[in-house]
Order: C-alpha cells, then sequence, then structure tokens
C-alpha cells in the first residue's frame, strides 16, 4: 500500500519572461522540465534540484526538496534579470539611460522587468549610449518611438544601427560623429533633428514621406553619395547637407 502512494515533485519558476526566454528545471539530473510541470515515481528522500541557464539572467541557486509518500512536494526557482542598461521607470514606460555592457553588436530589449512587471522601453534617452566607442553595432526594438538627443553621439566605433519601426523622432546630435555608412530611417520618423547625422561616413539615405523636418546641419560633413527626400518633408534646416562634399 505504501508504494502505491504518489511521490511526485512539481516545480515553479518566476518571473513570466524567464520563462519565456526558455527557463527550465530537472531533477537529480534528469530531463529538463517546463514550469509547472510534475516529476513522479520519485523515491522518498531529499532531491536535488537545478535550472536552466539563459542569457540575460541570473540563475537561481540549486535547491534540496524532501519528497514524502503520499504528496506532491513543490518547490520555486526565481530568476533575476540581468541587464546592461540603466534606465528610469515612469508611469510604467522605460528610458535607456545609461549603458554599462562590454559593447560590440548590442540589442536593446522591448521590455524591462521592473519591480517584477514586464514593461515596455519607449526612449532613448539623452546621451545614453554617448562617447562609447565599444559599441559596433545598435539594433533598437520596436517599442520605442524617440531616439534622445545626442543618444549615440561620438560613438567612434558604431557602424551599423538597425531603427525600429515605430520611432517618430530622432533628436539633435543623435547620431553624430559615427562611422555610420548606411542607415534605414522607417516610415514612422516624422523628425530628424539637427545635426542628427553631422560627420557620419553614410554614403546614401532615403528620407521617408512621413517625415516633415530636417534639422540644422542633420547631413552636414557627411559621406554622402546620394539622397532621396520624401514628399513630406515642408522644411529643411540651414547647412542640412553642407560640406557634403561627394554628393553628386
Amino acid at each position: 500500500l505504501h508504494d502505491a502512494l504518489p511521490i511526485s515533485l512539481q516545480v515553479t519558476i518566476t518571473p513570466a519572461l524567464a520563462i519565456t526566454d526558455g527557463a527550465q528545471w530537472q531533477v537529480d539530473n534528469g530531463a529538463w522540465q517546463n514550469s509547472g510541470a510534475t516529476v513522479a515515481d520519485l523515491s522518498v528522500g531529499n532531491h536535488a534540484v537545478s535550472y536552466s541557464t539563459i542569457s540575460g539572467w541570473a540563475t537561481p541557486s540549486n535547491q534540496t526538496v524532501s519528497v514524502n509518500a503520499g504528496s506532491t512536494a513543490t518547490a520555486v526557482g526565481t530568476y533575476v534579470q540581468q541587464i546592461p542598461f540603466n534606465y528610469t521607470n515612469i508611469n510604467g514606460l522605460i528610458t535607456i539611460t545609461g549603458y554599462t555592457g562590454s559593447g560590440g553588436a548590442v540589442t536593446i530589449p522591448g521590455t524591462i522587468l521592473a519591480n517584477g512587471v514586464s514593461l515596455p522601453v519607449v526612449n532613448i534617452g539623452e546621451d545614453a549610449f554617448a562617447d562609447n566607442d565599444t559599441l559596433t553595432s545598435v539594433t533598437i526594438p520596436n517599442t520605442v518611438t524617440n531616439i534622445g538627443d545626442g543618444a549615440f553621439s561620438d560613438c567612434g566605433s558604431l557602424a551599423s544601427v538597425i531603427i525600429g519601426t515605430n520611432v517618430t523622432t530622432i533628436g539633435d546630435f543623435a547620431f553624430m560623429w559615427t562611422i555610420l555608412t548606411s542607415v534605414t530611417i522607417p516610415n514612422s520618423v516624422t523628425s530628424i533633428g539637427n545635426y542628427a547625422f553631422y560627420a557620419c561616413t553614410l554614403t546614401s539615405v532615403t528620407i521617408p514621406n512621413n517625415v516633415t523636418s530636417i534639422g540644422t546641419e542633420a547631413f552636414m560633413q557627411s559621406s554622402l553619395t546620394s539622397i532621396t527626400v520624401g514628399s513630406g518633408v515642408t522644411s529643411i534646416g540651414q547647412d542640412a547637407f553642407a560640406w557634403c562634399f561627394s554628393l553628386n
């Protein structure tokens, strides 16, 4: 009769975003299990629970769980998000204010876990990545609507950027003094700020039709050879394309 009683273990993983990123658990180095799964037919006594390693998260410590006959033991593994960004949370909207990572190819997340809640990243703040020579490429998520003034200015190794499809404003000095050779400005953009791409190595650019204003010296002293200006542009700032000596 004793052997017929259930002997099992159920483990839950938190937060949900870690589960989305692939977090799993195992007992006694067995098969990997999803959050909430139950492993049955265990022996009475102590069992070792461990957790998978996933990028961007601190892995929960291994646990020893006591399993008794006639019941299902439970355990919880909590992951802690690790991100190389400083940020502010205002009314549930995240603004990236700084970068603390090692550089290279950087992907800005679309959401950040703040106080247990997954919140959208909507702004790249003023000077958030400025003067960082370790960045080589940046991917800006579709959640972002604003790239702040000087956000990536003077990033001397920044050669590539992917701008999310919901960005409406590229701020003053945003990509000034980078080594960008090409950039795709999405149709969502309505304003390109003063000096936004000043002294870049851009060779060609297309301004989409939704853009209404191009700021002062926006592309000045760049390496442009060609440019297409969309039909929605009503204002081109002073010296916007000055000193672009290769512009044919």
